[in-house]
């Protein structure tokens, strides 16, 4: 009897672990999750780009073929290898190729003939794992993370295949596990969002019902190849952020019209980089400065805009991005271009600096005596048929020239001399308004600055026209010569 007992118990201790990992059987539950699906619009040749071939993701391509089986069993899918080989008979279809090629008119007719109408071009499945969270009490342990899938689509039409519908698809669900005794391992329930099955029954039911718009409940075959959507998608990408970029550019913000600029280096981009500037913007200042420092063919290799190395205008940039200040008088030997504490400068304004003469330091403190906003686009003849009437400074200019201010006759003669704020150079015209803008006629012995500079550049014939202009002089004549209105 004893005998007995002693081996009940030896069982009994022996089956106790076994009742107690019975107990712990891990249960796992499925779930189902909902998935969303959004149409990309990617240009042609994006999607024509991608890289296909008929042994890319192969596992992708059986778990879509099955789901599309599932949703409608009228479709026949035709293996991808068949296809290669139909469409290019000479080429190895284990080495891969730009799905245009398979859509040049030659090999597009080929498939079509097989039966073939439609080809899906598909993505690899991409998961991951976000927003992590776990607790631990005790004998009690419990963890979640958030599982998110996409996959990515095209549907080819090869009766016209430029209509390509292509469609993103994502899905999430939270991924959990539950423990009992958590330090001996004791798994008990866990639940699983199917979430790489959700986009695929979801862009299967979204691909047939593209189809069968066309085929209604007709049988029709299809193919369905795996590309390399990175790059295309990449594209999508940028291009998207470049289109916010540039709406917010156009809404009047600096910091856009910067950015959209400095993303993309190009002439046909320079308008935004001018109306950045316009608004004081540092960078696109600076970014003029060394495109005036530099020369745009050597800097930035424009071809349709030429911008000169122009160091009057490289300063005057640099001086509008707060990297340098004109001293009103250079001293000889010394630096003409004053550099500021901050912010730091660049090398380039410091060997503008250097690089510097009188005559152009002279010349930057007249630009930026004129300069307005929208003349950096004038400057570099980014708005055709921009004229004189268009800027209100020089308006402004003429006005106050013909009451007698000295200072804006002046001006005027700087205007002329340089052809700025629109207006054409012209030395006659200029010599003219310096003489107007001194008390006392100049002679040529007494001349000095800019008028010697302007008297040494003019012809005989240019200097008796100048004379000429300076006798018939009368109040009004600047508007009447620039079609401005005239002012009462």
């Amino acid at each position: 009897m004893k005998h007995g007992l002693r081996t009940s118990g030896i069982w009994l201790l022996c089956a106790l672990p076994a009742l107690l990992l019975s107990a712990c059987i891990p249960v796992v539950v499925h779930q189902s999750v909902p998935a969303e699906t959004n149409t990309i619009e990617l240009p042609a040749e994006q999607f024509t780009g991608i890289v296909v071939a008929p042994y890319f993701h192969r596992a992708e391509v059986n778990n879509f073929s099955a789901a599309l089986a599932k949703a409608d069993a009228g479709i026949e899918i035709i293996d991808a290898t068949a296809i290669f080989q139909t469409a290019l008979p000479g080429h190895d279809p284990h080495i891969e190729l730009a799905l245009s090629e398979l859509l040049q008119p030659g090999s597009r007719g080929r498939i079509r003939a097989s039966g073939v109408r439609f080809i899906v071009v598909l993505s690899p499945v991409k998961t991951a794992a976000v927003d992590s969270d776990g607790v631990f009490i005790g004998v009690y342990a419990h963890g979640s993370s958030r599982i998110s899938a996409s996959l990515m689509t095209g549907l080819v039409d090869l009766d016209d295949p430029t209509a390509a519908a292509c469609l993103e698809t994502r899905a999430e669900g939270d991924d959990s596990a539950t423990w009992i005794l958590p330090y001996l391992g004791l798994f008990i329930f866990g639940s699983t969002p199917d979430v790489e099955e959700s986009v695929m029954n979801r862009i299967a039911h979204q691909i047939v019902e593209q189809i069968r718009s066309d085929e209604s409940g007709a049988p029709v075959k299809i193919s369905i190849l795996a590309g390399n959507w990175d790059t295309a998608k990449l594209a999508y990408e940028k291009q998207q952020a470049l289109q916010r970029l540039r709406e917010k550019a156009g809404e009047g913000d600096a910091n856009a019209q910067w950015d959209f600029y400095s993303k993309q280096p190009r002439e046909e981009n320079l308008a935004w980089l001018c109306r950045a500037a316009d608004q004081g913007h540092k960078a696109a200042c600076n970014e003029l400065g060394r495109l005036y420092f530099y020369g745009s063919t050597e800097y930035r290799k424009f071809t349709n805009v030429h911008i000169p190395k122009d160091l009057s205008h490289a300063c005057l940039w640099f001086q509008l991005a707060g990297q340098a200040q004109i001293t009103a008088t250079p001293v000889s030997g010394e630096t003409s271009l004053a550099q500021p504490p901050a912010p730091v400068t660049t090398a380039e304004v410091e060997r503008t600096a250097m690089a510097m003469s009188a005559e152009e330091l002279e010349a930057a403190e007249i630009l930026l005596l004129n300069w307005a906003p929208g003349q950096c686009a004038r400057d570099l003849s980014l708005h055709a048929g921009v004229t004189p009437e268009d800027d209100p400074k020089l308006f402004g200019l003429c006005a106050a020239a013909d009451a007698g201010s000295l200072t804006a006759r002046d001006a005027l003669a700087r205007t002329y001399f340089f052809g700025s704020m629109g207006v054409d150079e012209d030395l006659p015209r200029a010599y003219m308004w310096y003489q107007l803008a001194a008390r006392v006629y100049v002679t040529p012995s007494m001349q000095s600055g800019s008028m010697q500079s302007l008297c040494d550049a003019m012809t005989a014939e240019q200097r008796l026209v100048a004379e000429q202009l300076l006798e018939s002089w009368k109040a009004g004549q600047c508007e009447t010569e620039l079609a401005l209105p005239v002012t009462q």
